[in-house]
């Protein structure tokens, strides 16, 4: 179980499945959300990952100045990593991750995190137009395929190859 600072930094050597979000708390939802993730990706022998950022986004989407947080990355990735998380990547969140291209953002995490499967909240799909991946195999494009409704680099998320899954809030 590893803490890094970078996508870089993991240099990953087996395939793994990953979820990404800012995991400030970690409330019920994060909870059960990170314990599916764990479960489903050691029953298939891969890794289970977490990115979270900081600064939060919201002080390079919206310049928010002000930004309160209820723990440090530090102690955020402890507790990711007590629930079984095999790598957490505390990765900086500014306007070259805010500017990356969506193909790009996903060659780094199958470059360096070995992407098998991504795992994202369908709402934070829809209000982060650069996370659009939500499943990929290989042998599968990594990459959004556009439609005819897609915007140049921008992809809304019914334009998707993805698999939806629900995952209950209580279990």
């Amino acid at each position: 179980m590893t803490h890094v600072y970078s996508f870089k930094d993991a240099n990953l050597q087996n395939p793994s499945f990953v979820t990404i979000g800012v995991f400030d708390g970690l409330h019920t939802g994060h909870q059960t959300l990170i314990k599916h993730l764990v479960k489903k990706a050691h029953a298939e022998d891969k890794l289970a990952v977490v990115i979270t950022f900081f600064p939060h986004p919201d002080k390079v989407l919206r310049d928010v100045d002000e930004r309160y947080y209820l723990m440090t990355p530090d102690q955020r990735a402890k507790l990711i990593l007590d629930m079984g998380i095999d790598c957490v990547v505390t990765h900086a969140f500014d306007e070259t991750i805010r500017q990356m291209r969506a193909s790009d953002f996903v060659d780094e995490l199958t470059n360096h995190l070995k992407l098998y499967e991504l795992w994202v909240e369908i709402f934070y799909l829809m209000r982060m137009s650069y996370f659009h991946i939500v499943h990929t195999h290989p042998g599968q494009s990594a990459h959004p395929h556009k439609s005819s409704n897609a915007v140049e680099g921008k992809y809304h998320p019914h334009d998707l190859p993805v698999q939806c899954f629900t995952i209950p809030l209580i279990s």
